[in-house]
C-alpha cells in the first residue's frame, strides 16, 4: 500500500519547500477511532520536503510520498529494535536465572525506555524521513 499525501506548497525557500497537507475527511469516515485520532482534530500540517529537482512555486498541488527507504527506517525504530530489546532482555533474564516476574517487569521497562529515548531524539529522526514530491 502507499503512503501518497496531496497538499498544496506553502512556502518555498533556499531549495526547501513548506507544504500544507489537507487530511481527507471520507479517509477518517469509516475509521472507528477517528475521534481519538490527534490527524483528525486538524485538517493542515505543514511537512519540509527538501529539494527535489522541480522548480515548485506558492500554491502548487502537489503529491508527497516517503521514499521507501524511510519507510524500512520507521519499521525498523517502531517495531523491530524494541522487540530485539524486549527479546534480548527477556533471554538474558531468563540466563541468569532470575525471577519470572523479573524477567516479565524488565521485558515490559525496556520498550518504555526505548520509546522515550526515541522520543527525544525525534527531531533527528524525523529530519532523516525523505519525501519525494511530485506536481500534480
Amino acid at each position: 500500500m502507499e503512503d501518497i499525501y496531496s497538499g498544496r506548497v506553502k512556502t518555498v525557500a533556499n531549495s526547501r519547500l513548506t507544504i500544507e497537507l489537507t487530511h481527507s475527511q471520507s479517509a477518517c469516515g469509516g475509521c472507528a477511532v477517528a475521534s481519538l485520532c490527534h490527524g483528525t482534530d486538524r485538517c493542515e500540517m505543514l511537512v519540509d520536503a527538501g529539494g527535489c529537482g522541480e522548480v515548485f512555486e506558492v500554491g502548487d498541488e502537489v503529491l508527497l510520498t516517503p521514499d521507501v527507504r524511510s519507510k524500512y527506517r520507521a519499521i525498523l525504530y517502531c517495531i523491530l529494535l524494541p522487540l530485539a530489546l524486549m527479546f534480548l532482555v527477556a533471554v538474558s533474564f531468563y540466563l541468569c536465572h532470575m525471577p519470572q516476574w523479573i524477567l516479565a517487569l524488565g521485558a515490559v521497562v525496556v520498550p518504555v525506555i526505548y520509546y522515550g529515548l526515541l522520543y527525544l531524539v525525534r527531531h533527528r529522526v524525523e529530519s532523516s524521513v525523505k519525501w519525494i514530491v511530485t506536481r500534480l
